[in-house]
């Protein structure tokens, strides 16, 4: 990864810009200005007792030695510390920030690695929201997050704490200490914030009940019992928790900080209402700023670029190599809806960047547009966001679509301006907005909806040359049109009136024209209708937001995501097959199967009779009509990519695999396929489960899944955070996710005939590293200035 470069404002243009806050700026004394610290509003290097009064064990002035003491002087520190043994300081002085502007610096460390007491607080034992950074036990914390719809109150999802310290088999879960490190930024309350507690129960709606927003960081990720530079920056849309130079988390703000000032209490913080201390560890120095400090700051406080590059790759792990799978790094990151675009030989993959599972800023989603892009769909490289949010007042960046016209690309989406109107906010209601670009990497946003709506796709209909924005209205699809992607005049029929919901989206392929609204498919011989549902209707039970590109040699690829315990996931990226009939399925897209190793040579064994081996062929004869039949192969790697031809006998009921398997199949992720009714499904095994007593197939199924009864190919891939993907005779896709199957048994089954996997070949899959992982263009860290 390159250094991200870029400026940052002068405090005159912050001043011009009216976000500039004028604060007298104090400095401790004996402590000399250095680097960005010459400009804050306080600094504390804890060389001597000025302006902290010590309580218990808790003493200035101790000095630091060697590698310890070179790293303080790197970093602006000068060498000497405070250290607690359960005791705390009050640090007094005229220091208070107020707007639109913070950063807060801390660089400290816990020995024992323990991180179970306050940190920072105001000193202000009436305030319930005194504490500012804190440790909290992380099992201590929700495991789902609510909201009241109709009166009733439902579980949205689950929390990412859920993920790191409640879910079997979670490739996240923390297994080390269960600290968190949070701090709480808090404005001012007003009623677009405060009322959402009233829709929003449990720990989000305290946070709008409060005003506040906290942001986490796992110290397990982090390192325990390391020295530690903590950075929170608020700059107004955005507010950010750097650890060692890294994005840990992240929140979208509403309003100016709120009781930001001192006296603080320094290791220590209130638990009803009673001071609360505890720390034992050392502080190197802390500082507060009136600004939010730039990139590059953050990296020179952090300990350079070279450290702090090693250091995004020890907490966060290497990049994945493509978008396969895909989501963004981090221990609350998920992926979500997706938009597609090629241009000028390059395919681009825009998708909704997702913390919480939709639950930031205050359960309003706060999704922005990241994005990747190829040219030639097997190396890759991550852009910076292409549509962030960077205006307080936007709640969201929701699902759109993206056109290129005469050297400009067209981005157009919603603000989802329905969900809250907060009180600078220039328009009322859900509006579609368009942003432009020239390279199609950085755009600008112009001002103002251009229509009323929400998700929308735009086209252009080549036979009359005018282009067409589709959203969704009460009676359906509806659209407006223009001749300049400019003016927009609304349509006085409604475009389609057989299915509404989220996502509509558009494409031409070949001589015919499809039309995607709600989760089913259309197709047609004209741009604009009639509409008639495609014959396999949707292309996959779990993938319900696609959206597509034309590729290279008449190819179309098409993306969306699968969930994970909530909103959001990881992305998955296939490749569109067209029928003759105009039917769509989907494939494997070639060029993003995940690279795997060696072919392994697995024990097998024999469950009953009827089993047998003959080289790469598993034969499946049961002894009889009413008995089934099993097999294993033993010594199954987690992640691994298995291939085979699947021959089912005459008069056979139903056949398939169970994946990730444990006991004598009483665990796993079974795929059952059923000839005779042409059905393809997941299903999972229950642990009391006899051998021959089959549930029947659950919903998550294919239906009308040629080739069944005749030989078929399989290509399974079973990888990362539970996900186990099929394609099935190069044309028909599933996918599910199951992390409590952690087994290493593949069982084959089959029931009420004979049948055989043949030519059944396993390869552990390679992890991703760093010379092979996606290349990034915008640096260090996910958010370029």
């Amino acid at each position: 990864m390159k250094k991200t470069t870029g400026s940052t404002l002068s405090a005159a243009a912050l001043v011009a810009a009216g976000i500039y806050c004028g604060i007298a700026h104090v400095q401790a004394a004996g402590t000399p200005p250095a680097g960005p610290f010459k400009d804050a509003v306080k600094v504390w290097h804890f060389a001597g007792t000025d302006g902290l009064e010590a309580t218990g064990a808790a003493k200035t002035g101790v000095k630091l030695d060697g590698a310890d003491r070179a790293a303080s002087l790197a970093r602006g520190g000068d060498g000497m510390v405070a250290e607690m043994d359960g005791g705390y300081f009050v640090a007094s002085g005229d220091a208070k920030v107020t707007g639109k502007q913070m950063t807060l610096l801390l660089r400290l460390r816990d020995p024992k690695g323990a991180w179970d007491s306050p940190l920072l607080a105001r000193q202000d034992p009436s305030d319930p929201l005194a504490n500012l950074l804190y440790c909290v036990d992380g099992r201590q914390k929700p495991r789902d997050y609510y909201w009241t719809r109709d009166g009733e109150v439902k579980r949205f999802g689950a929390t990412p704490y859920f993920h790191l310290f409640h879910e079997s088999g979670d490739d996240r879960a923390i297994r080390e200490a269960p600290a968190i490190l949070e701090y709480r930024w808090r404005t001012e309350p007003v009623p677009e914030i405060t009322g959402r507690s009233k829709s929003v129960p449990g720990e989000v709606g305290e946070q709008a009940g409060g005003a506040y927003l906290p942001l986490c960081a796992p110290l397990a990720m982090v390192g325990l019992d390391a020295w530690h530079d903590v950075v929170i920056r608020f700059d107004g849309p955005n507010l950010e928790m750097y650890i060692d130079g890294v994005l840990i988390d992240e929140e979208w703000p509403w309003g100016g900080l709120h009781l930001m000032e001192t006296p603080f209490l320094i290791g220590a913080g209130y638990e009803n209402g009673k001071i609360k201390s505890g720390f034992r560890g050392q502080i190197d120095h802390m500082a507060i700023w009136d600004r939010a400090l730039s990139e590059d700051e953050i990296v020179a406080l952090s300990g350079g670029p070279k450290h702090v590059a090693h250091r995004d790759l020890e907490i966060l792990g290497p990049i994945a190599p493509s978008p396969q799978y895909w989501r963004p790094r981090g221990y609350n990151t998920y992926a979500g809806d997706v938009m597609m675009l090629t241009r000028d030989g390059r395919m681009s993959v825009f998708y909704l960047f997702d913390r919480r599972h939709h639950t930031s800023k205050w359960n309003l989603g706060a999704h922005q547009y990241a994005h990747f892009s190829s040219s030639n769909l097997a190396d890759w490289t991550e852009h910076e966001l292409a549509i962030p949010l960077d205006r307080q007042w936007e709640v969201a960046i929701g699902t759109g679509e993206f056109i290129a016209h005469e050297g400009v690309v067209y981005c157009f989406y919603t603000d989802c301006g329905g969900r809250c109107h907060f009180p600078d906010k220039p328009h009322q209601g859900s509006g579609i907005f368009v942003a432009t670009s020239r390279d199609g990497i950085h755009f600008t946003k112009q001002d103002g909806p251009i229509v009323e709506g929400g998700d929308c796709s735009v086209f252009r209909d080549d036979q009359t040359g005018l282009f067409y924005l589709l959203t969704n209205g009460p009676e359906g699809t509806v659209a407006h049109v223009s001749k300049d992607l400019k003016r927009w005049d609304p349509e006085p029929k409604p475009f389609f009136t057989g299915a509404s919901g989220t996502c509509p989206h558009w494409f031409k392929w070949n001589d015919c024209y499809y039309l995607k609204a709600g989760n089913a498919f259309f197709q047609s011989r004209q741009p604009l209708g009639p509409w008639t549902p495609i014959r396999s209707r949707t292309l996959c039970t779990r993938i319900t937001h696609v959206k597509t590109a034309p590729w290279k040699d008449g190819r179309r690829i098409g993306g969306d995501w699968i969930g994970d315990a909530g909103w959001g996931g990881d992305l998955v990226i296939r490749e569109l097959v067209q029928h003759d009939d105009g039917n769509l399925t989907w494939k494997f897209l070639p060029e993003l199967i995940p690279a795997s190793g060696d072919p392994l040579a697995l024990p097998f064994t024999a469950l009953g009779g009827g089993a047998s081996r003959d080289g790469k062929t598993i034969h499946l004869n049961p002894p009889s009509p009413d008995e089934p039949v099993f097999g294993a192969l033993d010594k199954l790697p987690e992640y691994f990519r298995l291939t085979a031809t699947v021959r089912p006998g005459k008069d056979l009921h139903q056949l398939g695999l169970c994946v990730r398997g444990d006991g004598d199949y009483q665990s796993g992720v079974e795929l059952r396929f059923d000839p005779r009714n042409r059905i393809a499904g997941y299903s999972t095994p229950k642990a009391s489960r006899q051998l021959g007593n089959f549930n029947p197939l659950q919903q998550d199924n294919l239906k009308d899944v040629k080739g069944l009864d005749n030989a078929f190919t399989i290509d399974l891939i079973a990888t990362r955070f539970g996900l186990v993907d099929l394609c099935i005779n190069g044309e028909r896709c599933m996918i599910t996710r199951n992390k409590g199957a952690n087994g290493s048994r593949l069982f084959f089954f089959a029931d009420g005939g004979s049948a055989a996997f043949e030519n059944v070949v396993i390869r552990p899959l390679l992890d991703p590293t760093p010379e092979t992982a996606m290349r990034s263009d915008y640096g260090l860290t996910r958010r370029a200035p």
